[in-house]
């Protein structure tokens, strides 16, 4: 019986016809998990449609797909970041004001 998030990552899965587009400036053929997988991952995270989505999240398994947006995909941007940290569960990325900008003097702490 599997438990919900412990599922771990195939080693060399197939790839299905549908994630093709997905991967239009690449090879399709030439992905291979072992060494492509933070871009394959990544790419669906970002780009993905719900089938792509639903095959990844069988394929990576809940805990594994945690540990890559936890690390950070730098291709994610910070909507899709927040949005998968809640889909997943994790805690939101903190955010740093920046200082020193004069439009926003006196506006922050008035």
């Amino acid at each position: 019986m599997k438990t919900k998030g412990r599922s771990s990552p195939k080693r060399n899965p197939a790839f299905p016809p549908f994630l093709r587009p997905f991967f239009w400036d690449v090879d399709f053929c030439s992905l291979q998990w072992n060494r492509d997988r933070r871009f394959i991952v990544s790419r669906i995270l970002s780009k993905g449609d719900d089938a792509a989505i639903r095959w990844m999240r069988k394929v990576v398994g809940e805990r594994s797909l945690r540990t890559y947006v936890r690390e950070g995909l730098r291709v994610l941007s910070p909507r899709q970041d927040r949005y998968w940290r809640l889909v997943l569960g994790l805690s939101p990325r903190k955010r740093r004001m920046r200082e020193g900008n004069a439009a926003w003097a006196g506006r922050l702490n008035p």
